[in-house]
């Protein structure tokens, strides 16, 4: 389990960037930095500096598939008014490229935002070569794998570890019931690449290189990280180790990588958070309060999503998160020591950290489900819909059923 721990790491480089009055973020595109990922709102927009021209972008609607974009360079709207020609999706529109001189691609709707890829056209992109499913590709819940350090010697290595990993969403619900909805494509004119994931702007630079091949999500077989995972919700990009679905590994390392793939595809496709606890010596170190974005599968005390709010929590689990909530946010490990110490000293056995993460704060929730503390890695004020372990947010083999309904929710778009 603690070897399916270190695989289910999550991070995501969040976009940097700075608000100007006018509620629009800076973007800037040159030689040095040919392609950036932004968000963009209706009521927050984008204004962008690229080859010396200053647009202001902004989304006069968004939907599942395309935005529709007003662009203004020098006070005069170029383009806008639900014009076709403004309409961007997950391929180029070469008419906002010819007005702006930049290609902008969507690459998809995160309940609040779209994530929008920027480019200079002169990084060149390539085609992908479909292995796997019958979906006319509009429609087609399009996955695209590509090889991260491998040589232009071993494409038939990258091939098979390509088809393996595949695999994996048939025998993952509830892609399995649904995977009539995937096509299957391998970005092989990628062969010889490495990418310094430590870059912020490497996400942007896979987008781009991937932007001539039709896709819902990227997936990155790596050979340059073990036993993690990372799942950029922003660019859509989920990357896992090539390891795991290389030919002839065994049948463990091939169960974690049906793991790690769904975890990580759960982060991007669905925008699932994660659902434990793991640095407990070091809770808010770094923040006074915990982040809220809209996780499906995240709530807070209560879990007003799936529950009718009340707690269920008997009086000693109440107590006892209290008291280790409390010392998370001093972060102070005397304290949580002592807390230690007092659990203890009334006959209870085992750690008082993991008595609280098995107490169900929830009542009235739906079927197979609770609410249970601990999430997100840092917050013990963040709550779950089941215990550590009995989903693949928190190292299990299968979805919860809230994580469920959020991913059958997606995939209704599909197919």
């Amino acid at each position: 389990m603690k070897r399916l721990l270190l695989l289910l790491l999550f991070a995501a480089f969040v976009f940097a960037a700075q608000n100007t009055n006018d509620d629009f973020v800076k973007l800037s595109l040159d030689k040095a930095t040919p392609a950036r990922i932004a968000r963009i709102t209706q009521d927050v927009g984008i204004a962008l500096n690229a080859g010396g021209r200053e647009l202001l972008i902004s989304a006069a609607d968004i939907s599942d598939d395309s935005v529709a974009l007003e662009i203004t360079e020098n006070g005069k709207i170029i383009c806008g008014g639900h014009d076709p020609n403004c309409i961007v999706g997950f391929d180029e529109n070469p008419k906002i490229t010819e007005m702006t001189g930049v290609v902008v691609i969507f690459l998809g709707v995160k309940k609040s935002f779209a994530s929008m890829l920027m480019a200079l056209p002169g990084l060149e992109s390539g085609t992908c070569e479909k292995f796997g499913g019958e979906v006319d590709e509009e429609k087609a819940l399009n996955v695209v794998f590509v090889p991260d350090g491998f040589g232009t010697d071993e494409r038939r290595l990258f091939e098979e570890s390509a088809e393996n990993a595949a695999a994996a969403f048939r025998v993952t619900e509830p892609f399995a019931s649904n995977i009539g909805k995937f096509n299957f494509y391998r970005a092989e004119f990628l062969l010889g690449s490495s990418f310094d994931w430590q870059d912020e702007k490497t996400q942007a630079e896979v987008a781009a290189l991937v932007r001539g091949c039709r896709r819902t999500v990227t997936a990155v077989l790596s050979k340059g990280i073990e036993d993690i995972g990372y799942g950029f919700m922003l660019s859509g990009i989920a990357l896992v180790p090539a390891s795991l679905y290389a030919p002839g590994r065994d049948v463990a390392t091939k169960r974690d990588g049906e793991a790690i793939l769904a975890h990580e595809f759960g982060h991007v496709f669905a925008y699932l958070g994660d659902e434990s606890l793991l640095n407990v010596g070091n809770l808010y170190k770094e923040a006074d309060t915990p982040p809220f974005i809209g996780y499906p599968n995240i709530d807070e005390i209560g879990c007003p999503n799936w529950c009718s709010r009340g707690s269920a929590a008997s009086p000693a689990c109440a107590e006892y998160w209290r008291k280790l909530l409390e010392c998370g946010r001093n972060a102070n490990a005397e304290c949580f020591d002592a807390v230690q110490k007092e659990f203890e000293g009334t006959g209870r056995k085992g750690l008082a950290m993991d008595f609280v993460l098995g107490c169900d704060f929830g009542t009235g929730c739906v079927s197979g489900t609770g609410c249970f503390p601990g999430a997100l890695y840092d917050y013990l004020d963040r709550f779950t819909p089941v215990k550590k372990d009995a989903c693949v947010m928190s190292g299990g083999q299968s979805f919860c059923p809230i994580c469920t309904v959020a991913l059958e929710k997606m995939l209704k778009r599909f197919g």
